[in-house]
């Protein structure tokens, strides 16, 4: 059901904050703590009445949710490393996150699709993009 997906959505906080304290060693406030939790609360009464529960499409918000919650936690710790900073991290995440959307285009047929679009070699069009940066 769509209108479940934002409310299952909230257990990526729960998941940041576990693994903050976890990873990084930074225990939340009590209050935090409570915030999340009265959300927590909040999102399984909403979605208590969803008729068509699908365990797979759980199983991927589940999944979402896990990858969000490293995905801050690795970064808040690496930047606090003061010999990557914060354009190293953009630049290695560029990196290594290339070659999965490069496997990703090939495997939905999407590697060449860009060069058949009509405007890629007008100038007006690649003038006001390059205006843009």
């Amino acid at each position: 059901n769509r209108s479940t997906v934002p409310i299952l959505l909230v257990f990526s906080i729960l998941m940041t904050m576990l693994l903050e304290l976890w990873l990084l060693g930074t225990k939340p406030n009590r209050f935090v703590v409570l915030s999340v939790f009265i959300m927590i609360f909040g999102a399984l009464i909403a979605a208590a009445n969803d008729l068509a529960f699908d365990f797979i499409s759980y199983a991927f918000i589940f999944g979402n949710n896990l990858s969000t919650a490293c995905n801050g936690v690795y970064t808040k710790k690496f930047l606090n490393k003061k010999d990557l900073g914060k354009y190293g991290l953009l630049f290695y995440n560029a990196l290594f996150g290339f070659p999965l959307v490069a496997l990703l285009c090939q495997q939905i047929g999407q590697r060449f699709r860009y060069f058949s679009f009509y405007k890629l070699y007008c100038r007006a069009f690649l003038n006001r993009i390059y205006k843009t940066h």
